[in-house]
C-alpha cells in the first residue's frame, strides 16, 4: 500500500483488532463464511464477490486484485472484528438518528450528503446502478454496502428555486455493525461506486479521493 500515515495508522489498528480473534469466532458472530482450506473470508462489496484473508487481512476482490485502499481495508477489518449479525429491520434511520450521529452531523452533511446533491444534480443518472428502488425523492437506491449492511440514497431534483438535496439513509440494524466515526465515511464507497459506474478503485483514497 501507498504509505499514508492518515491512514496507515487507522488500518494497522484496524488489522489489529481483526488478527486477535479466531475465524471461527469471527465466522459466527459476523454469519461470513469461512474458507479453512484457502484460510479466507468471503463476502460481497458492492455486489462484488471479495476475500479477506486470515489473519493476514489481506484484500482481494473476485479477479484476485489485491485492494490496496487504506480507507475500505479499515472498514472492512472493523467490519469482521467489531460487527455482530443482526437481520435488517427494513425501518431507515438518518445519520442524526445513530449514536453521537449529531456530533458529526455537519461534517457528514457538507463532505458525503452535499457532495451526493452536487453529483446528482451533474448526472441525473447516477442512481441507475443494481439495486433496490424503495421509492424516496425524486429518485433512491438502496445498495448492500456490504453483507447484511444496506444503505439508501435519496436524491431531489433541483429547480430554477432550490438545489438539487439528498440524504442518505441506513437500516436501523446498522448499530450492530459500524460506530458513527465508520458511518462518516462508509457511505463514501457508494458514492464513488455510482459516480464509477458500478466500479471502486482498488487504491481509493481517504474521503473518496
Amino acid at each position: 500500500m501507498k504509505d499514508d500515515r492518515q491512514g496507515r495508522i487507522p488500518y494497522e489498528h484496524a488489522k489489529a483488532l481483526y488478527q486477535k480473534q479466531q475465524p471461527e469466532e469471527i465466522q459466527q458472530r459476523i454469519n461470513i463464511p469461512f474458507n479453512e482450506e484457502a484460510g479466507v473470508f468471503t463476502f460481497r462489496l458492492l455486489g462484488e464477490d471479495h476475500g479477506l484473508s486470515w489473519p493476514e487481512g489481506v484484500l482481494t476482490n473476485s479477479r484476485s486484485e489485491v485492494v490496496t485502499s487504506y480507507v475500505i481495508g479499515i472498514l472492512v477489518l472493523r467490519y469482521f472484528a467489531l460487527g455482530s449479525f443482526a437481520t435488517p429491520t427494513g425501518r431507515k434511520v438518518t445519520y442524526k438518528d445513530i449514536p453521537d450521529g449529531s456530533i458529526y452531523y455537519p461534517n457528514f452533511k457538507k463532505r458525503t450528503i452535499d457532495r451526493l446533491a452536487k453529483t446528482f444534480d451533474r448526472d441525473p443518472n447516477l442512481l441507475d446502478q443494481d439495486g433496490k428502488d424503495p421509492g424516496l425523492g425524486d429518485r433512491s437506491l438502496e445498495v448492500e454496502l456490504i453483507d447484511h449492511v444496506p444503505v439508501t440514497y435519496v436524491c431531489w431534483e433541483g429547480d430554477d428555486e432550490f438545489a438539487a438535496s439528498a440524504n442518505i439513509l441506513f437500516d436501523e440494524s446498522i448499530k450492530h455493525y459500524f460506530n458513527a466515526e465508520d458511518l462518516a465515511v462508509l457511505p463514501d464507497l457508494g458514492i464513488v461506486w455510482l459516480e464509477e459506474k458500478g466500479n471502486l478503485p482498488l487504491d481509493l483514497g481517504m474521503y473518496g479521493g
